[in-house]
C-alpha cells in the first residue's frame, strides 16, 4: 500500500510549501541586496551609472553565452544588443537633468511592481496560461495584475513627486508593464529554446542577472524613446 502524501490546508505537500517559502526568502533577500547597491549607483548618476550599466552588461552577456552555447553568429549578435540594452540606463538618468532621475526611478518601480504583483496575483488567481508554448507558468491572471500593480505604484510615485501628473505617470506605466512582460517572456523563450532553466546560479534564488533584468530591458526601450522624443 502506497504511503499517502499529508496536505496542508491549502492543498499542497508541506514539503513542497516549505520549499516554495525558502524560495520567496531567497528572492527577497536577492532583489533587497541588488536594489541596495543599484540606488547609490542611480542616485549618483554620471560615471557610477555608467560603470553600473557596464558591469550588468558584462554579466548578462556572459550568461547569455552561457545560456546559447553553441550557437550562431545571429544569436551572438542578438545577445549583443539584447545585453547592450543596460546602456540605455545611464542615458536616461543623464539625458534629462533633473528629472532623469526620477525618470529612471519610476522605469525601476513599475518594472519591479510588475513582477511582484505579477507573480502574486498568478499564484491566487490562476486561470489560463499566457503563452504557454514560451512560459508554461505565466497566467493571463498574473499579466494583468501585473499591468495594474505598476500603473498603482506609479500612480502613488507621481503623487509624491512634481514631475510628472498622475495619469501621465500611470499611462506610462501600463506601457512600461506590458513591455517588462514582454522582455521577460523573450527571456523565457531563449531559454526553452536551449533547454536551461535560468541564465545562471550567481544569484541565490533569482539564478542569473539575465533573470532578474529581463522586464527591465524591455521596459527601458519605450523610456529611451520617450528620452529621445522629449530631449
Amino acid at each position: 500500500m502506497k504511503p499517502t502524501s499529508v496536505e496542508t490546508p491549502s492543498g499542497k505537500p508541506p514539503r513542497r510549501k516549505l520549499r516554495e517559502h525558502s524560495e520567496l526568502t531567497q528572492r527577497i533577500v536577492s532583489a533587497l541586496v541588488l536594489v541596495g547597491i543599484a540606488l547609490p549607483l542611480i542616485w549618483l548618476g554620471g560615471i557610477a551609472t555608467w560603470i553600473m550599466a557596464a558591469a550588468l552588461f558584462a554579466l548578462c552577456l556572459y550568461e547569455w553565452r552561457l545560456m546559447t552555447a553553441g550557437a550562431g553568429a545571429s544569436i551572438a549578435a542578438l545577445g549583443l544588443a539584447y545585453c547592450g540594452l543596460t546602456f540605455t540606463l545611464p542615458i536616461i538618468r543623464d539625458a534629462l537633468l533633473p528629472d532623469g532621475l526620477f525618470l529612471l526611478i519610476l522605469l525601476f518601480l513599475a518594472v519591479i511592481a510588475s513582477d511582484v504583483f505579477a507573480y502574486f496575483s498568478g499564484r491566487a488567481i490562476g486561470g489560463p496560461k499566457l503563452m504557454p508554448s514560451v512560459s508554461p507558468n505565466k497566467t493571463i491572471s498574473g499579466a494583468l495584475g501585473g499591468l495594474v500593480g505598476a500603473v498603482v505604484v506609479a500612480s502613488v510615485y507621481a503623487a509624491i513627486v512634481p514631475q510628472v501628473t498622475v495619469m501621465t505617470a500611470a499611462v506610462g506605466a501600463a506601457v512600461l508593464a506590458v513591455f517588462s512582460q514582454a522582455g521577460d517572456l523573450f527571456e523565457s523563450g531563449m531559454k526553452r529554446r536551449f533547454n536551461v532553466k535560468d541564465s545562471s546560479q550567481l544569484i541565490p534564488g533569482h539564478g542569473g542577472f539575465l533573470d532578474r533584468v529581463d522586464g527591465l530591458l524591455g521596459a527601458s526601450i519605450p523610456m529611451l524613446v520617450y528620452v529621445v522624443l522629449t530631449t
